[in-house]
């Protein structure tokens, strides 16, 4: 998905990601206690949010629960401090739907807890109303 957008294998940088969806850089402090409520109170707004997460907090996530099936990339890197996007668009229950553009579309949206969140979030969003 990344390349065929970008032209790179690369990923893409989230600032150039927002210019392009026409949305705004938000930088939020990861351990602020009400980061999980203000991202659920924007999805129930209809906002869809890109979230910046650490690729090592979800790649130990999917190693524990894997994803129904894998994307041609095979498995998430797991760098220490590399950096990974999802896409939080709704919610399910008290977990967070997101898609992952690293997966294969068939069997998204995938779900994360909001623990999940709060252990790789990374200080970065791009919300999109």
């Amino acid at each position: 998905m990344i390349q065929s957008w970008s032209g790179t294998g690369r990923g893409y940088d989230i600032r150039d990601a927002a210019q392009a969806l026409n949305a705004k850089v938000h930088i939020w402090n990861p351990d602020d206690a009400n980061l999980v409520e203000v991202v659920r109170q924007r999805l129930r707004k209809g906002d869809w949010i890109v979230a910046q997460l650490f690729s090592s907090v979800l790649r130990n996530h999917y190693d524990r629960h894997p994803p129904p099936r894998l994307g041609p990339h095979g498995r998430l890197g797991h760098q220490l401090g590399s950096l990974h996007a999802v896409v939080l668009a709704g919610l399910q229950g008290a977990d967070l739907r997101y898609f992952d553009p690293f997966h294969a579309a068939d069997g998204q949206p995938l779900t994360m807890s909001a623990t999940l969140l709060v252990e790789a979030f990374q200080g970065i969003i791009i919300v999109c109303p």
